[in-house]
């Protein structure tokens, strides 16, 4: 899974506005919340046509 670059932008901008202080960013920070979500791995499963069911891996 390649890394957005739409997070690098995001990155940069805690960079400039926290500096080494990055514990300083509140959690509900929505420029935080859309890293997450852009970072977050799908799930597959092994076959398509069994949704839900059998073995399920992360891709990453």
């Amino acid at each position: 899974m390649a890394v957005p670059n739409e997070v690098y932008a995001l990155l940069r901008e805690f960079d400039k506005e926290y500096g080494n202080h990055w514990e300083r960013i509140p959690e509900t920070d929505e420029r935080l919340l859309k890293v997450r979500l852009l970072l977050e791995p799908d799930y597959v499963t092994k076959r398509k046509n069994r949704v839900g069911r059998g073995n399920r891996k992360i891709l990453w």
